[in-house]
Formats: C-alpha cells, sequence, structure tokens
C-alpha cells in the first residue's frame, strides 16, 4: 500500500469514532435511564402505569375430553406379539427361500459355462490360415542431378500489322 492510501484509511478510521461517539451523546436520556438503578419515583410511576390497565382473564377454548387412557388388555397385548412373531418367521422364511434361489441360479450358470468350456475345448479346431505374405514394394531411389538450363525458345519477329485496316483491300 502506498502511504498517502494508509494514511487517507487511518483519518477515515478515526472519522467514523468520532461520528460515532458524536450521536452516542446525544439527548436521548431515555436508554441511560433505564440503565441506571430504579428510584422510588419510579418505581411508584410503574405500579401506577400496571394499576391502570384493566386485567383480562384468558379462558382456554373448549376441547374434546381425551378418551379415558387405561392399559391394554393383556390379552391384545399378547395377539399382537405372536402375530409381529409370525411375521418376523415368515420374512425369514422367504429371504431364505430367496437365497437359496439365488444359489441355485448361481451353480445352474456356472455348470454351463463349465459345459460349454469343455464343448469348446473337445470340438475339432480349424486350421487358421497362415496370412499371405506380402512383399514389399521397392522404394524408388531418388538420385540428385545437375540443374540443366534450357533456354526459352526463341521469340518469333514482330510484324507491325494487327489486324484487317478498313482501307486495305484483300
Amino acid at each position: 500500500m502506498s502511504r498517502w492510501l494508509r494514511v487517507s484509511v487511518v483519518l477515515a478510521a478515526a472519522a467514523f469514532v468520532v461520528a460515532f461517539r458524536v450521536h452516542a451523546v446525544s439527548d436521548d436520556a431515555e436508554p441511560a435511564a433505564a440503565a441506571a438503578p430504579l428510584s422510588a419515583e419510579r418505581a411508584s410511576a410503574l405500579q401506577s402505569d400496571t394499576a391502570a390497565k384493566p386485567t383480562t382473564t384468558v379462558r382456554l377454548a373448549p376441547v374434546v375430553e381425551l378418551p379415558a387412557l387405561s392399559k391394554e388388555p393383556r390379552a391384545r397385548v399378547l395377539a399382537r406379539e405372536k402375530a409381529e412373531k409370525k411375521a418376523r418367521e415368515a420374512r425369514a422364511k422367504q429371504k431364505k427361500a430367496e437365497a437359496a434361489r439365488k444359489k441355485r441360479a448361481a451353480a445352474a450358470r456356472k455348470k454351463k459355462a463349465a459345459a460349454a468350456r469343455k464343448r469348446a475345448a473337445q470340438a475339432p479346431r480349424k486350421a487358421v490360415a497362415a496370412p499371405p505374405r506380402v512383399t514389399p514394394t521397392p522404394v524408388p531411389q531418388v538420385r540428385p542431378t545437375a540443374p540443366t538450363y534450357t533456354p526459352p525458345p526463341p521469340a518469333k519477329p514482330k510484324t507491325g500489322y494487327v489486324g484487317k485496316d478498313f482501307d486495305s483491300k484483300g
């Protein structure tokens, strides 16, 4: 940072602090009085303020009465536990059946793959023909030769006649 930029930043910060303090010292006595301890005058004023307000009684809205909560009968609890146990056993049985089905399917896939490998091993192999031998084409040999100068063909003699003249006969 340049020196003048630093100086201007410090001056701006100082101006901000001064402005903040000037606004904080304004004539708002109410917040300062609220922070001060409660005097006898203020206490009596507070009492007179609260006494002037009429009190209202709050009533709750009528609510439908809840049914009486009583314990569930023991027979119903036992029946529910029995049904949950049956459901757990059924899920476990279903899981076992699914696992057995997957195991059988995997074994069948392995057996099928082994049979395919065995058939492939026993099948007569076709003789693979060797690829035809390719003979490389000879690379043309380039021999450098000295450049030879060939003069341009002799120019035809120019004639003064360009075309037919309208005056001429012939």
